[in-house]
C-alpha cells in the first residue's frame, strides 16, 4: 500500500474540495500553514491512499485528527469522526458566526478532538478573519478589527499593513503569531 501521494492526486483532492479544508471549511488561501492531504482512515488502521480515503485538511485539523478514527461521545459510545466522503457537513455541524456547532454525536466527537472549546462546538477565530476579508469599505474593515480585538485581546494588529482579499486572513494570523 503506497503512502506516497502524487502531485496529480494531490491536485485532484484539492480541486474536489474547492481548496477548502473538508473538516472546518476554511479556504486554503486563508490558512497560515496551508492544507494537506489527510487519510480519513489512516494507513496504520488499514486505510489506503486511494482517492475515496483521502480528504483535504488544513494543518490544524490534520494535526488534531492524527491517525485517530473516532472518540468516545458524551453517551459513552465510541463514535467515528466526520468522514468527508460519506457524510454531509451540514448534517453534523452548523456554522454560527465564529463557532462550528455540532448537531450529532459524530459532530460532537469531531469538534472535541479537532480543537473544540466545548463539547458541542469549537470556536473558529479564523472565521472572524474570513468575515473581515469580504468587507469592501475601510470604515467597516476597521470596525470589524475592533470587534476582533475584543475576541482576541492578545492580538496586536497593524491595521495599515492589511489588505482585503485572499491574503487578508493570512496576514492577520501572522500578526497574531507575533503578539
Amino acid at each position: 500500500m503506497a503512502r506516497w501521494i502524487s502531485t496529480e492526486l494531490r491536485q485532484t483532492i484539492a480541486d474536489r474540495a474547492r481548496q477548502l479544508c473538508e473538516y472546518c471549511l476554511i479556504a486554503e488561501a486563508d490558512t497560515f500553514y496551508g492544507c494537506e492531504v489527510d487519510h480519513i482512515i489512516s494507513i496504520k488502521h488499514g486505510g489506503s491512499s486511494e482517492l475515496d480515503n483521502l480528504a483535504y485538511a488544513c494543518a490544524p485539523c490534520n494535526r488534531a485528527k492524527g491517525s485517530d478514527v473516532g472518540s468516545i461521545s458524551s453517551s459513552g459510545e465510541f463514535t467515528r469522526f466526520f468522514n468527508p466522503r460519506a457524510d454531509h457537513w451540514a448534517e453534523h455541524f452548523r456554522l454560527e458566526s465564529a463557532t462550528i456547532r455540532s448537531l450529532t454525536a459524530i459532530g460532537e466527537v469531531t469538534a472535541r478532538i479537532f480543537g473544540s472549546t466545548t463539547a458541542h462546538g469549537f470556536t473558529n477565530v479564523r472565521r472572524l478573519f474570513d468575515l473581515a476579508s469580504t468587507l469592501v469599505t475601510r470604515p467597516l474593515h476597521l470596525w470589524l478589527f475592533a470587534q476582533l480585538e475584543k475576541v482576541v485581546p492578545a492580538a496586536r494588529f497593524q491595521r495599515a499593513t492589511f489588505r482585503l482579499g485572499g491574503g487578508f486572513t493570512n496576514a492577520c494570523f501572522q500578526q497574531l503569531r507575533k503578539a
